[in-house]
């Protein structure tokens, strides 16, 4: 795989024919960041990017994923902005869990994406 045959994170994902998926957290190898798989479209995943970082459309889950112990004590934010990328861009998925009310709340948004 050669990073010029992946489309990067298109921003508007064809919604329309899109299924959704058990929520699941992979590793985007483009960006080597944390990823929530909420849906899938063909060949590609639906996923809200994860950061450490407080930026523009975020909200700080109340839980770190993150089972490792260095980690779990470190803030972790979703960024609410739905994107799309093949899956060949992404990892096996990891075994991270989320508390019920940053479930409830990812689970949430998917519902109202992805009809």
């Amino acid at each position: 795989m050669v990073l010029s045959d992946i489309q990067l994170d298109l921003v508007r994902p064809n919604s329309s024919k899109a299924k959704r998926l058990a929520i699941h957290i992979r590793k985007n190898n483009i960006s080597n960041h944390p990823t929530i798989i909420i849906g899938e479209d063909g060949k590609s995943y639906l996923f809200l990017p994860m950061t450490t970082n407080p930026i523009a459309k975020t909200i700080q889950l109340k839980k770190n994923p993150n089972p490792h112990p260095k980690t779990k004590n470190e803030k972790s934010y979703v960024i609410f902005r739905m994107r799309a990328n093949k899956k060949s861009a992404f990892s096996a998925p990891l075994n991270w869990t989320f508390s019920p009310s940053d479930y409830k709340l990812i689970e949430d948004y998917a519902r109202r994406k992805i009809k």
